[in-house]
Parts: C-alpha cells; structure tokens; sequence
C-alpha cells in the first residue's frame, strides 16, 4: 500500500504486508490511519524506489541488475510498460509514477493499523 505525501516536503509512506497477513478488505484503509511498525529504509529527496524490487516479485538476478543494458533492467522496463497498458478489470492501467516512487519516502513493515 502507498500513501502520497499531500505537501511538498512532506514524506510518503510505503505499507509493506502480504495480504494474507491483513485482516480486512484493503478498501478500509482509504482515509487517516494511524500505524505502528519498524521502519524499513528511510528514502531521500532525490532518490526512488522500484516497487518492483521491494515487493520482491521477480527473481533476485532480475532485481539485482546493475548494468544499463542488463537483462533485468530491459525485462523490468517491459514489466512497467506492461503495467502501463494493464486493462481496467485487473486494476489498471499502473502510471509509472506507481512504480517507481519518488523520494522523500518511509518504507514500513506495520505491526498493526487503527482507523481513527
């Protein structure tokens, strides 16, 4: 789950939880919440996050890629532009900027979540 800092300076937050550990619909989380977990990775302005490498859903040669013209990278640039085409009944079509999250952000691994 990704929550969008509203003001400029302020940071975004990225709720990392498999869904077989949240209890209720995904849905519910719309609106303030209050969490409690461990901070993960502080991110900063200037930098970004793959959510395809956080998440973990391609193989870790994939992920780890490090050179421009690497498999991973190319298979990973497909995947995006992919996802920017991804008909409306399976939840798209996923903007780049869904993707690949700008910084200043917190990476959270909750512990619990409370609606207020």
């Amino acid at each position: 789950m990704f929550a969008k800092a509203d003001e400029p300076d302020a940071a975004s937050v990225v709720l990392v939880a498999r869904e077989n550990y949240v209890l209720h619909d995904v849905s519910e989380f719309g609106g303030k919440i209050t969490l409690f977990g461990k901070v993960q990775e502080q991110v900063p302005h200037g930098s970004s996050v793959d959510l395809l490498d956080l998440l973990k859903v391609l193989p870790p040669d994939v992920r780890q890629a490090r050179q421009a013209n690497a498999f991973g990278n190319q298979f990973k640039e497909a995947m995006r532009n992919l996802m920017g085409v991804w008909p409306k009944e399976f939840g798209g079509p996923i903007g780049r900027d869904e993707i690949i999250i700008e910084g200043p952000l917190v990476i959270l691994t909750p512990d619990a979540a409370y609606t207020v």
